[in-house]
This record gives C-alpha cells, structure tokens and sequence, in this order.
C-alpha cells in the first residue's frame, strides 16, 4: 500500500513539474504574440503616403513594406555575392600568376635544352 502510494505521489509530482514547464512556455509564447501585435499595430498606425500624397491603405502599406524588404535583401545578397566572388577571383588570379611563372621557367629550360642539342649536333658535325 505505501509503494503505491509513492508512485502515486511521484507520478502527480512529475505531473505537476510538467505542467509548470508548459505554464512558462505558454507565458513566453504569450509575450512573443503580445510584441508581434504591438509591431503590427505599430504598423497599422504608421501613416505611409503615395507620390500623389494619398494615404495608403493596409494592404498598400505591406506590399510597399515587402518591396522595401526585398530591395534590402538584394543589396545584401549582390554585397555578399560581390565579396565571395572577389576572394575567389583573388584566389584564381593567384594561381594563374603562379602557372604563368612555372611555365616561363619550363620555357627558359626548353629554351636551354634546344640550345644545348645545337651545340651537341654542331659538336658531332664537326668530329664526323
């Protein structure tokens, strides 16, 4: 009898330390709702002309809010594009100018080599 009734205090103990859990994320979800409907009123309220001077309506209001937004996102996606683009250019250009050395050095050696040959058949030429 008096395991049976541990576990059953346990078990409304776990309950109710559930439930406190479930309180604090109800309350945090709360506030989050509350700060949303205070931007979105903050919105509302906002007063946003056109270029005649005319008040916009509400669904004016967030298609100009959405084109604003996407211009922004724009901007700094070609800022980022541009920054990724320049370090690897940066890169590729370091590696063009390294092959472009290698290969002046395997020139001046071909360079060398041939001359070498000539000297070697002018050398034979002139023992036959």
């Amino acid at each position: 009898m008096k395991a049976r009734r541990m576990i059953e205090l346990v078990s409304l103990s776990t309950t109710l330390y559930t439930l406190s859990k479930e309180t604090k994320l109800l309350e945090k979800l709360n506030e989050y709702a509350a700060d949303t409907k205070n931007r979105v009123n903050a919105f509302v309220k906002n007063k946003m002309k056109n270029e005649q001077g005319e008040e916009l309506e509400f669904t004016d209001k967030v298609q100009a809010k959405f084109n604003e937004t996407k211009l922004e996102i724009e901007k700094k996606i070609d800022t980022a594009l541009h920054g990724f683009y320049t370090k690897v250019n940066v890169v590729h250009r370091d590696e063009i100018n390294q092959l472009n050395e290698e290969m002046a050095k395997l020139q001046a050696e071909l360079i060398n080599l041939k001359g070498k040959e000539t000297l070697v058949a002018a050398e034979k030429k002139k023992r036959s």
